[in-house]
């Protein structure tokens, strides 16, 4: 019985392995002829560029808000930066879904995380949670098992996660103080009261609360929360608030069927949309004559040129773009491409251990919301509001998200 059940496994292996390698041969073949088809014109050349001796030419791949906001920092200490996007527009691939929350927490990758993840992937029924009310992630299986950037990410995230090796806390503590900085300047920016940054983006420094609806312990006034930042996970400071403490914070909460149980209030947390950050900087690349920034829209990287010399790291000579090919030269390379950087960096021979999922978010105008209905302004969201299903956050005074 055991052998044959072995038997059984070891051919279905063996078939879907055939299925998978089949699968990518196609997809690698359908790689080679787009690149055969793009036109070799010269779109851009640094060749004849020449720059200060302390001053650089970047080229950054990608127009969100990481792309611009490099483009801007670069720009402003002299350096000159071309940067490509594949969109008409900037920063329209930005995570709104995170309701443009700017908060000093760090996902941090372990066992719980690896099963959470697993169990978002899989048909819920499979686990026997039947009460579960939605299913954020939609997969295509058929693409996904056969796309070599999942496979080799989901086998990075498990080994990773189940796994872990001996300095991968200090690497996690280590990108927490890269967020910490990020935050602290962006926060920076927007505090400015001659810059108009702020109300462009509907900045909002009201703090956040996440929600929770399972009962409390009995002994309430006794109730102990683990604090996130001693196991490095936070630089945010947050408090505990039980029962009607939260509408007293958040009166928009009593409009909710269900009312939370408890909720974890961080008080220095900042919101602010990234799609019109990302806007207003980019335009402010272009219109400052001090500033030395090309866009390049509608430009999408599909192959690269590398060279190695002896005692050296890779380096990038060319850019292979759907609208012709970028001469990088002596220039440095940026790629701030978000959830595509696995495939672009493939081109360069390196391996970028993300997977590109995509999610999205619908914006409100507060205007129409409390002109159309009996709702007043103390019930729409005054803060970041986050449960186990929603992510939502007032941005500035016409819009929530």
């Amino acid at each position: 019985m055991t052998s044959r059940l072995l038997q059984n496994i070891t051919k279905a292996g063996v078939l879907a392995g055939g299925i998978a390698g089949v699968s990518l041969t196609y997809r690698y073949e359908e790689v080679k002829k787009v690149q055969s088809n793009l036109p070799k014109t010269e779109l851009w050349s640094f060749k004849n560029s020449s720059t200060k001796e302390d001053k650089k030419n970047v080229v950054i791949v990608g127009g969100g808000v990481v792309g611009v906001t490099a483009a801007y920092k670069l720009a402003t200490n002299g350096h000159k930066v071309v940067l490509l996007e594949p969109r008409s527009q900037p920063g329209k691939e930005c995570s709104a879904c995170a309701a443009g929350g700017m908060q000093k927490s760090n996902p941090v990758v372990d066992r719980g995380t690896w099963i959470a993840v697993t169990k978002s992937f899989i048909p819920s029924y499979i686990f026997g949670d039947k009460h579960e009310q939605y299913k954020f992630f939609h997969i295509d299986w058929l693409k996904s098992i056969t796309d070599p950037f999942f496979l080799r990410w989901s086998l990075k995230f498990t080994k990773t996660s189940l796994f872990p090796c001996s300095n991968q806390e200090y690497l996690q503590k280590e990108m927490l103080k890269f967020t910490d900085y990020a935050v602290d300047d962006m926060i920076d920016l927007m505090s400015k009261k001659r810059d108009p940054m702020s109300k462009v983006s509907g900045y909002n420094p009201n703090g956040s609360l996440s929600l929770s609806y399972d009962p409390l312990p009995k002994e309430e006034s006794t109730i102990k929360v683990k604090n996130p930042a001693a196991a490095g996970k936070t630089y945010e400071p947050s408090r505990q608030i039980i029962g009607k403490d939260i509408t007293v914070h958040e009166p928009s909460i009593l409009h909710q069927k269900v009312q939370p149980q408890s909720a974890k209030h961080e008080y220095m947390s900042r919101a602010a949309s990234s799609e019109r950050f990302t806007e207003e900087l980019a335009r402010r690349c272009e219109e400052d004559s001090n500033l030395d920034v090309t866009f390049l829209y509608n430009t999408r990287v599909e192959d690269a040129n590398t060279t190695t010399s002896s005692g050296e790291k890779c380096r990038v000579t060319q850019l292979s773009t759907n609208r012709g090919v970028i001469d990088v030269g002596d220039a440095e390379v940026l790629v701030a491409a978000g959830a595509w950087c696995p495939k672009i960096t493939a081109h360069l021979g390196l391996y970028c251990p993300v997977y590109p999922l995509k999610g999205y978010a619908m914006s409100i105008s507060a205007k129409q919301v409390l002109a159309s209905t009996s709702l007043k302004k103390t019930d729409l969201p005054s803060r970041i509001v986050s449960d186990k299903y929603m992510y939502t956050s007032r941005l500035g005074t016409n819009y929530f998200v």
